[in-house]
């Protein structure tokens, strides 16, 4: 603990406490907590208390009216009690001041289940707040400390825990597998609504579903994580139909089903099958004994394992065991580092917009034949109509035909933390046309200043290619899909990127340095841009 003074017994009308710029100061009183650098200054005392507290992690010089101290010389040891004032104010004078992480690592060492708690769980601007007059609360008064009792020893992980988050990387990188629906598998709870179909034509194939580890899906607005299941299967055609237009009965498919292992925050998948090479399972028992061997499917696990050159063990893994994520992750998150990463996706995303563009001119202007892509390709129109009649997808996944949701009124719900960034006069992005066509002599919006960029930079990289955008032609359309790809690709990155930081943030309750409160939002300026964030909580009906 930073060392501290007291100072007591003075009944001064005013009071003059001078001290080092790398000390901070905090006076206390029966109504409120001042927290101030280099000095405070009071022309008036309250009548019954009045405490000063001076925090430094070395020793220093002070000032206290007219008369020098030094606080090693200071040896009087301050009861209990007035220790216990200094800890509450110094957490509540830190949240104040937005140096969250620092007020909860206090909060720790004091262990104050319910202020920890309380401080976890606030996300938007008005949590925040609520929690702030609690903090003050318990400052001020015996009344509104230890509300819950004391927390038990690591109940906040140690900075550098091993983590879900570090556990995903090690799995993602190391080729391994979830088996969503493996027999030993939990079964897997649903957060968003059922949707149903009133026919479906796709059967599934009687194969396993592997899902490498390395498909992570970030939400771009929540704290979720997630893995995209790729199911195969046949898409079965209505005999008649298919033998009208000389098609087979049954055309391979695959569908989608996203597994979410992180929802808000927290753990939503407590329990997975997963296969994994044996060194990786080794290095994880090391770290933290969270996986089970299982004694089942070794035939298949020893055979999977010689077609990847490498021994694989099939384990039950308990993420539970695990906090989500640790501090460390905190402090590779800074305002800078946003700001870049919402400026890299805005670039993307107006290119994504230019893309798809020139995609709608050369199919405006493209024969039937140059338009046909992915599983169409060679395709009569006839057959093309029955495919899609039947749920298909020019890529081959299986859409599904009539879907319905569950109506909301018949959901259960949760409040999900959202964030959202965005730059100043610059969320909406027009039209392309918008852009491309501003009358001669206007001055263009910043926004569409940016796209325009974009756009000529567009241009330049497909001409340097030999590709005319303005020719309907099949180079144009494979230069056009290749971007598209390429670009999705990036966002998806970004995206990831971003939403990992966000996550970082909420779920170790600290705030992102630099960012100014602005209303309810936060902002951050550079190179004549504000970014602005802002974070609220909504309904997700499940």
């Amino acid at each position: 603990m930073n060392n501290f003074t007291r100072i007591s017994g003075a009944k001064l009308e005013k009071v003059d406490l001078i001290y080092p710029d790398e000390v901070v100061g905090i006076y206390l009183n029966r109504k409120f907590v001042k927290m101030e650098t280099d000095a405070i200054h009071l022309t008036r005392l309250d009548k019954n208390k009045n405490q000063f507290f001076l925090i430094s992690d070395k020793d220093f010089d002070f000032e206290y009216n007219g008369e020098f101290f030094n606080s090693k010389k200071i040896t009087i040891e301050a009861q209990t009690p007035t220790i216990a004032n200094f800890m509450y104010s110094w957490a509540y004078g830190l949240y104040y001041n937005g140096f969250r992480k620092s007020s909860l690592d206090v909060l720790a060492a004091i262990g104050d289940k319910a202020l920890i708690d309380s401080h976890l769980a606030s996300f938007t601007f008005d949590e925040s707040a609520e929690h702030q007059k609690k903090l003050e609360t318990a400052a001020l008064s015996t009344s509104g400390r230890l509300l819950d009792g004391k927390a038990k020893p690591n109940y906040l992980p140690a900075k550098d825990a091993f983590c879900v988050m570090d556990l995903m990387h090690l799995l993602a990188t190391n080729m391994a597998y979830y088996m969503p629906f493996h027999k030993l598998a939990d079964d897997y709870e649903r957060i968003g609504k059922k949707t149903e179909e009133s026919v479906s034509y796709f059967k599934y194939a009687d194969e396993p579903v592997i899902t490498p580890f390395s498909d992570f899906v970030y939400n771009k607005d929540k704290a979720n994580l997630s893995l995209r299941n790729k199911i195969n299967g046949v898409v079965k055609l209505t005999p008649s139909a298919a033998d009208r237009v000389n098609l087979p009965h049954e055309i391979e498919s695959h569908i989608y089903r996203n597994h979410t292992f992180i929802k808000d925050g927290r753990v939503n998948i407590k329990h997975a099958m997963v296969l994994m090479p044996e060194h990786l399972f080794k290095t994880i028992q090391v770290k933290k004994k969270i996986c089970e061997l299982a004694k089942v499917d070794k035939a298949f696990v020893t055979s999977f394992g010689k077609e990847r050159g490498m021994k694989y063990v099939l384990v039950r893994v308990n993420f539970n065991k695990l906090p989500v994520i640790n501090a460390l992750y905190n402090e590779s998150v800074t305002a800078d580092i946003l700001f870049n990463l919402v400026s890299d996706m805005q670039m993307f995303e107006y290119k994504q917009k230019y893309i798809n563009y020139y995609l709608d001119k050369f199919n405006d202007n493209a024969t039937a034949a140059q338009k046909k892509v992915g599983i169409f390709e060679g395709k009569t129109a006839d057959q093309i109509q029955v495919l899609t009649d039947h749920g298909l997808e020019k890529s081959g996944s299986y859409k599904g035909v009539d879907k319905t949701t569950t109506p909301a009124a018949d959901c259960d719900f949760y409040m999900a933390r959202s964030f959202e960034f965005s730059f100043k006069g610059m969320k909406a992005i027009p039209k392309v046309e918008d852009a491309i066509t501003i009358p001669a002599g206007k001055k263009p919006t910043p926004v569409i200043q940016m796209m325009n960029e974009t756009h000529e930079s567009f241009v330049k990289q497909a001409k340097d290619e030999g590709i005319d955008l303005g020719k309907a032609v099949v180079a144009t359309r494979d230069f056009l899909n290749a971007q598209l790809r390429n670009v999705k690709a990036t966002l998806f990155k970004l995206r990831g990127a971003l939403c990992a930081a966000k996550m970082a943030k909420i779920i170790t309750g600290d705030s992102f340095e630099g960012f100014k409160v602005d209303g309810t939002d936060f902002t951050y300026e550079r190179d004549g841009k504000v970014l602005i964030m802002s974070m609220d909580r909504e309904k997700v009906y499940f």
